[in-house]
């Protein structure tokens, strides 16, 4: 990833000559899945902010417009037929599928009326531990404790206590560590009042409105640091919750974090649980071994804008495929 980061500028100063759709031609073998996680402004997501940029409604509608001028929207049950037969072009354009990862609410609440007025299909992967605002992901308590820390409205001697600084919160990389104990009330409360995740009813109210859902595992660890037998369970118990809760005769999965360092001996075992309809991760416009899965391209990068996204994501795949990186190699 850094070296696409370090990359991805130079060939888009230096090929911005080749135009958008000629450029998606030539790449026109691979999806094109973009996704996101929240949309909203940043004084209603302190749990968001300090981890990523977050797209405004407005910006959110004009990346949708400009996907729309190059890309045909289709549901997660055309796309899985589309990538069944190879083929990702529909109307004579090619195809994309949207996505959302975490299960938030500013998805449903900021959303899901932007794309029902556009008329584009979306898919909804739910971190089921955190629906119903039941609990609240790490990762969400590091930008929360960094939010106030900027705000000055908590005691930093607490944090001191366990070597943390608004340096190294985000090191964190687990829901165990000690130092979020010290403000399990300040992080019931905020569950309590900001409810940041969809409850039962907001899901249902999405798949009425003609959306979809599929599981982001459990509670949200990184894959390459679970045994095998526990990638397994975080999987196949959070599809089974999603699929027995909202009646659902479809399954899709896309991993939490990344699926680097996943094996395929994983999605072997997936294949042969039946549970691997369709499954994705995040590591832009690359060609995955696995038939089954694919990879989505994140939308949430710096400051940047769809224009500017999307040209980087394609000129890397098309230079990288004569330097072998077009393709991801598994174990």
């Amino acid at each position: 990833m850094a070296i696409k980061h370090k990359i991805a500028p130079f060939l888009y100063q230096y090929f911005d000559f080749i135009p958008t759709d000629k450029l998606i031609g030539k790449v026109g073998e691979i999806p094109f899945l973009p996704f996101y996680h929240a949309i909203g402004d940043e004084e209603e997501l302190p749990h968001i902010i300090p981890l990523y940029p977050v797209r405004t409604k407005e910006e959110f509608s004009e990346d949708l417009d400009f996907i729309l001028k190059y890309f045909e929207p289709v549901s997660l049950e055309e796309f899985i037929e589309f990538s069944k037969k190879q083929s990702f072009k529909k109307n004579g354009k090619p195809i994309f599928h949207l996505s959302f990862d975490d299960g938030l609410r500013s998805v449903f609440e900021v959303a899901m009326p932007i794309l029902k007025k556009k008329g584009i299909p979306a898919t909804l992967f739910l971190t089921t531990d955190f629906i119903d605002n039941r609990k609240l992901f790490f990762r969400h308590k590091s930008a929360l404790i960094y939010s106030w820390l900027q705000r000055g409205g908590i005691d930093t001697s607490e944090l001191s206590k366990f070597g943390i600084t608004d340096v190294n919160i985000f090191n964190i990389n687990s829901s165990h560590h000690p130092v979020f104990g010290s403000y399990e009330k300040e992080f019931d409360d905020f569950l309590k009042n900001k409810k940041p995740y969809l409850n039962f009813d907001e899901i249902e109210s999405w798949i009425e409105n003609g959306f979809t859902v599929g599981s982001h595992s459990l509670d949200h660890p990184h894959y390459s640091q679970l045994p095998l037998p526990e990638q397994i369970r975080q999987t196949e118990e959070s599809i089974n919750y999603i699929i027995d809760n909202f009646k659902l005769d479809y399954v899709s999965f896309s991993f939490p974090f990344t699926d680097a360092g996943v094996k395929k001996v994983f999605f072997q075992k997936l294949e042969k649980k039946k549970i691997h309809s369709t499954t994705f991760a995040c590591a832009g416009l690359k060609k995955d071994p696995i038939p089954f899965h694919w990879q989505r391209v994140p939308m949430e990068s710096g400051h940047k804008s769809a224009l500017e996204i999307i040209r980087s994501e394609y000129l890397y795949s098309y230079f990288s495929k004569f330097v072998g990186r077009q393709k991801i190699i598994r174990g």
